[in-house]
């Protein structure tokens, strides 16, 4: 399954251009945060992160989205590398289906 994540630092960003993009990749689900990205809680990635199976793709807009710090980044995106989801950021070109 196709499987999107949006966020945005604050309530007054939007969040419409990171969606189009994700709809445009054809994502069947998308979560959606206004969070900051420094916040520990993150309840929509911890409930995406849950409902992932093996063989799932998840699409970014970029992959800073995902995390609070680069090692931060790196160790998601190799734990859900070792349960066997791949990642794809659509602007910064990362896809770890090659891995």
């Amino acid at each position: 399954m196709k499987i999107g994540y949006a966020r945005v630092s604050t309530k007054d960003q939007n969040l419409d251009l990171q969606i189009e993009a994700l709809e445009k990749a054809g994502c069947e689900k998308i979560y959606q945060e206004k969070i900051s990205g420094t916040t520990k809680n993150r309840p929509e990635l911890d409930k995406m992160i849950e409902q992932f199976r093996k063989g799932d793709e998840l699409y970014v807009w970029r992959l800073d989205r995902l995390g609070r710090s680069l090692k931060n980044i790196i160790d998601l995106v190799l734990s859900l590398s070792d349960k066997g989801i791949i990642i794809k950021g659509l602007v910064d070109g990362v896809d770890t289906s090659n891995y």
